[in-house]
């Protein structure tokens, strides 16, 4: 009796497919293209790089299995040796990879070119940094709100944005965040004694 082999994974077949259109495209001259037509293609390569960063980071998450094969500190540390990317390199995606499983709009937005991985990471910085107590409901909104902002605004002034996004969706909330911070900020600092002079 023959076996039967296994298909190929449909992710697979699909990133065979993507490099065979970019080998095709590889071999075109953009230099004939009138103006607005590489406007158009500057735009769309640049969605399509943030669309497969997305990929990678989700394929980045779930990948422990290959970085216990290989021995490596994690998927991202393998990956950047594999490419010679450096392992700094290797460490940042990890830890947005493991975000991004935080915040899977994040992700999601990012897989489908809403956002671009530098907006993407300041959005899961600035969610990750919400009060642990917040609620499912209100981490929803404040990741909608920065979302949205996204399609407006880049890193900078989304890291600003990010900051204050509690504000925009909770302000009495935010308001008893920020007295509890103060008074932790209070606790933390030792008192100082009173130096009295014995000058005479």
């Amino acid at each position: 009796m023959m076996s039967v082999p296994f298909e190929e994974h449909p992710l697979l077949r699909c990133l065979g497919s993507v490099d065979a259109a970019i080998d095709d495209a590889a071999e075109l001259d953009p230099a004939f293209l009138p103006t607005h037509d590489k406007a158009r293609a500057l735009r769309a390569v640049d969605r399509e790089l943030a669309r497969l960063e997305g990929l990678r980071l989700r394929l980045l998450a779930a990948s422990a299995d290959v970085a216990a094969d290989e021995g490596a500190r994690s998927p991202g540390v393998w990956l950047a040796a594999e490419s010679r990317a450096g392992s700094a390199s290797g460490v940042r995606a990890q830890r947005l990879a493991e975000a991004l499983e935080r915040w899977p709009e994040v992700g999601r937005a990012l897989r489908g070119g809403q956002v671009n991985p530098a907006q993407a990471a300041v959005v899961a910085d600035a969610l990750d940094a919400l009060p642990s107590d917040l609620g499912a409901d209100l981490a929803a909104k404040a990741c909608a709100q920065l979302l949205a902002d996204a399609g407006h605004f880049g890193p900078r002034e989304l890291l600003v944005l990010g900051r204050r996004v509690l504000e925009a969706v909770a302000p009495e909330v935010a308001e008893h965040h920020e007295e509890d911070l103060l008074l932790a900020q209070g606790a933390r600092e030792p008192s100082h004694p009173v130096l009295v002079s014995t000058a005479r």
